[in-house]
């Protein structure tokens, strides 16, 4: 894989994921053990044209559908474009319920960079 040239992108993207970090812990609380960056922008190729921002949410509970969407509605305000391009993984501690398919835990498992670790 080529390294990307794109650090303005780059930038932009991570700069954009450490705010929905901090609304997903706000939202969160307590019950928040983790949130971290998955993918290209976790492991490099990062590109702004094809890339998406995946993020990996992990939590003592999971996360219920209007916390999920009040977040992407509060991530619109930082930016609409890069909204559209995030996509959110989230799972329980024990990975028993919510949105977190197989080759992303692996993913999770071998090249996640954490914004919010707490366990």
């Amino acid at each position: 894989m080529q390294a990307n040239t794109d650090d303005s992108a780059v930038a932009a993207a991570r700069t954009f994921a450490g705010g929905v970090a901090a609304l997903l812990d706000g939202k969160t609380g307590d019950g928040l053990l983790g949130v971290y960056l998955l993918g290209s922008l976790a492991h490099g190729g990062f590109n702004r044209r094809y890339s998406d921002i995946d993020m990996a949410l992990v939590t003592e509970n999971g996360i219920d559908q209007a916390t999920l969407e009040a977040v992407r509605t509060e991530a619109a305000a930082l930016s609409p474009e890069l909204t559209a391009k995030l996509s959110i993984f989230w799972s329980d501690r024990r990975f028993t319920v919510g949105r977190f398919p197989p080759l992303d835990r692996v993913d999770y498992l071998d090249h996640a960079v954490a914004l919010i670790e707490r366990e």
